[in-house]
């Protein structure tokens, strides 16, 4: 589960995003070209169920990509994709796993791989909105994204560059697509409803309301994200667009010296006792005046970790 953020004004805009995933899954930050890993495997920890089949899908969705821009990422060890990262042009990306009532494709592209393929080949925010979306309708999404267990799922993405940013939720095949005037985040959980600037056909036409359609009512209440995504959007309109506010965010914890969380609303993730996942690393792009910086911990807990600026 990840949280994932970005304020914006006049002159500046900043992103931020939570990983959470096992806690035992190791993250690697890299930057790196766009063909490293893509035609022989360089990840360092291998999945059987990862290289045969999604790794695959991968291969053939990335044929006639010229992927000409680098790009400093963030990457489970064990596949190509990235959880979050910005490239050389200043574009920057995050994913959230989202449920939805469609089914999840098993031979579809995980989102991770989408999110890295687009940063190698995107120029401008909505330009990698509009791979995004052909990717999902040309080769679809899904797949099992889980270090252990089994866990498939759609993604919402949020995207931005130097001067724009773009929420894009995703339900199987659909899509709706809204652009952040000041404030945006999301969690694991649909936020679009009928005030999108963009969709897919059937949405438009039949489907209005994209999360009325989508969203699993299910599994909000395991994952908790409307909660969270509530929580980030009211610190949100109470900070300023720098890296520290964002960062401030991102380290906000319901856990107490006396009384951990059990309860995953917390944006900043421990794994404690039937909660699995917990904040493995963290991002946040600033941007401005053309200028790009990013700060990473590369590491787990940014409440007690360090963001070293890259």
């Amino acid at each position: 589960m990840c949280d994932t953020m970005v304020l914006r004004n006049d002159t500046r805009i900043v992103f931020g995003k939570n990983s959470d995933r096992d806690p035992g899954e190791p993250q690697l930050i890299q930057y790196c070209s766009g063909s490293e890993g893509l035609a022989q495997a360089t990840h360092p920890e291998r999945l059987v169920k990862y290289d045969t089949r999604q790794f695959l899908r991968l291969q053939e969705a990335s044929q006639g990509f010229t992927s000409p821009y680098n790009a400093l990422i963030s990457r489970p060890a064990w596949m190509w994709g990235a959880e979050m990262g910005v490239n050389e042009c200043g574009v920057a990306i995050g994913n959230e796993a989202v449920f939805s009532t469609s089914p999840v494709q098993k031979d579809g592209l995980l989102g991770m791989d989408i999110l890295r393929l687009v940063l190698h080949n995107a120029e401008s925010g909505n330009q990698a909105v509009q791979m995004i979306i052909d990717l999902i309708e040309r080769f679809g999404q899904g797949g099992d994204a889980s270090y252990k267990g089994h866990l498939s799922y759609h993604n919402s993405f949020l995207v931005q560059d130097s001067s724009e940013a773009f929420i894009l939720e995703t339900a199987g095949f659909h899509w709706a697509v809204k652009k952040i005037s000041s404030i945006g985040s999301i969690s694991n959980a649909y936020t679009i409803g009928c005030d999108y600037d963009d969709a897919d056909p059937l949405t438009q036409h039949r489907h209005h309301h994209f999360t009325r359609r989508h969203a699993s009512a299910l599994h909000l209440l395991f994952t908790q994200g409307h909660v969270r995504q509530r929580q980030s959007a009211e610190k949100l309109s109470s900070t300023t667009p720098t890296w520290q506010g964002i960062r401030n965010i991102l380290i906000c914890s319901k856990t107490t010296r006396n009384k951990p969380d059990k309860s995953m609303r917390s944006i900043c993730m421990d794994s404690q006792g039937l909660i699995k996942s917990q904040t493995t690393a963290s991002l946040i792009v600033e941007s401005e005046g053309g200028m790009c910086l990013a700060w990473m911990t590369g590491a787990p807990a940014p409440n007690l970790n360090p963001f070293y600026p890259l």
